[in-house]
């Protein structure tokens, strides 16, 4: 249904295999054409990078995305000449609305050579942070930023962990193409560091989304503490909360290591179910650690049983060589932040 939104935004005719009514002219026009031979011109060239219908564009949950690709499609033909995409040169400069000290101001962005800088003033000399383009995750989310063109970037630092960047455009193909500007890097570094890898394989490894993301309620170490909401969000094997959704640092940061260490149950851990009523009916699950015990809330059992299940397949996913490490990193952090 929404596709077909899209192609009505762009003036192109959308019509139902059973539900609407077609004329001769356009059962005509479909044998003669067809599907097959209408993309085999429409998506001549497409960049490998490029999350397509069939492709990875089914993990975005962006409807700026969404429409930007029918636009692109039909009505500018980007697909049909590789100088129609500026996306592909790798560099962009311009004004993004980006979120600090509690707003969302105007801040300059320039992405050149594996870097992604910004400044908060014009005149600045320096960028107030240089980022490596590897390192950025990068996902368009309207529901995470709170605005329909946002999008949101993390990054990890060994030595601090997660940090976020939250900023929006002034027009669809404005933001998706930083989008797709940022795609196209990590893309490139991919290629570079996976020679033999497939492009499926390589667009697979640039994570389009987070695993999960939502609001749930949680107590505080002790498990007797009263229920607070915080915003979580579910990245491979990292687990992260905030007080507010657009908190630039996180509140906690879990690393999911392996199911010796970690396990989730529904209701609350057996030490804690005297103290309290009844579970499962409540939407409670318990994230279980070596240090502590989680116990979450979920705001309806239908998003508990996802979180449930999201965390699971987490959990059952062998770790390689690259978790071990990113868990010793955030063992020893945790630590350092203890004493």
């Amino acid at each position: 249904m929404k596709c077909a939104m899209f192609h009505r935004t762009v003036g192109r005719k959308s019509l139902k295999m059973l539900m609407s009514k077609w004329s001769e002219e356009d059962v005509a026009h479909l044998q003669n054409i067809g599907n097959t031979k209408a993309n085999d011109s429409l998506e001549r060239c497409v960049p490998p990078f490029y999350p397509t219908p069939r492709g990875g564009a089914k993990d975005i949950t962006s409807d700026a995305f969404h429409e930007e690709y029918v636009r692109a499609k039909y009505e500018r033909l980007e697909f049909q000449d590789l100088r129609n995409q500026p996306y592909t040169c790798g560099t962009r400069s311009g004004v993004l609305q980006m979120y600090r000290r509690g707003q969302f101001k105007p801040c300059l962005f320039d992405l050149q050579s594996q870097h992604l800088s910004y400044y908060t003033k014009p005149e600045a000399v320096g960028p107030v942070r240089k980022l490596v383009v590897y390192e950025l995750r990068v996902v368009m989310t309207a529901a995470r930023v709170g605005h329909p063109l946002g999008m949101h970037l993390s990054y990890v630092k060994p030595s601090t962990g997660t940090r976020n960047i939250y900023v929006y455009g002034e027009s669809s193909r404005e933001i998706v193409h930083w989008f797709l500007a940022i795609l196209c890097n990590n893309y490139i570094m991919q290629q570079i560091s996976f020679p033999t890898a497939t492009s499926d394989q390589l667009i697979a490894k640039l994570k389009l989304n987070h695993t999960k993301e939502g609001y749930l309620f949680k107590t505080g170490p002790r498990g007797t503490e009263t229920f607070r909401r915080r915003w979580f969000t579910l990245d491979e094997r990292r687990l992260t909360y905030y007080q507010d959704k657009l908190d630039e640092v996180p509140k906690g940061e879990i690393f999911l290591g392996s199911r010796e260490e970690f396990k989730v149950i529904l209701g609350y851990p057996t030490e804690k179910q005297s103290n309290r009523n009844s579970c499962i009916s409540d939407n409670i699950f318990t994230l279980l650690t070596a240090d502590r015990a989680y116990i979450l809330k979920a705001e309806g059992e239908d998003d508990m049983n996802d979180w449930v299940q999201k965390l699971e397949e987490v959990l059952s996913i062998e770790m390689g060589a690259l978790d071990v490490a990113a868990s010793r990193i955030a063992t020893l952090r945790k630590t350092s932040f203890r004493t």
